[in-house]
């Protein structure tokens, strides 16, 4: 509403594109803001960001899963575990990411595949017998064979950033990007 009084001629038009998807459309100007994960963090030069919220990090396992009855541990608990990474070419910096996080916890992980979707993710976990991070608000209700667990490092957060080019773009998309990320 506020942006409707403010900017009374504009349109808003929502896409559902992957985390590359964006920054490709938001360096062509494609599209004016990009609201993407904590692989926007690590685009502070390229972009103007605002981070909007900092999420827990969440462990999905496979239900069968040692740790899978431990409703929260520190991440140094998954040190030999094998992880799903991510496609750079789906999300760029994930694995990044994932590689700092757990090097905080005081180890590298090893990856046994890298997906480009969620529905990727869930289903190698299982296969792989693998352990994914992802942020709080994927463990809604969990496909059949993965289990979420809380990690107890209050450091382990994931951030949700909200980004557009810098010295360019509209006032309306200053102003979104300012609205976004109170």
């Amino acid at each position: 509403a506020v942006l409707k009084t403010e900017f009374p001629d504009l349109k808003l038009l929502w896409f559902d594109q992957t985390p590359f998807e964006q920054l490709e459309a938001l360096r062509a100007g494609l599209i004016d803001v990009a609201v993407i994960g904590q692989e926007g963090a690590l685009l502070a030069d390229e972009f103007y960001q605002r981070c909007r919220a900092k999420l827990q990090v969440r462990v999905a396992l496979p239900t069968d899963h040692v740790l899978s009855s431990w409703e929260t541990f520190p991440l140094a608990e998954l040190n030999a575990e094998v992880f799903i990474g991510v496609a750079e070419t789906a999300v760029p910096g994930r694995n990044r990411w994932i590689k700092q996080l757990c090097a905080k916890a005081g180890f590298r992980p090893r990856f046994a595949v890298h997906t480009s979707n969620i529905t990727e993710t869930f289903t190698s976990i299982i296969s792989e017998h693998a352990v994914a991070l992802l942020p709080d608000y994927q463990e809604g209700v969990p496909p059949p064979g993965v289990t979420f667990a809380r990690l107890s490092d209050s450091w382990a957060r994931w951030g949700l950033y909200v980004l557009r080019q810098r010295g360019r773009g509209s006032p309306a998309a200053r102003r979104l990007v300012e609205l976004i990320g109170r």
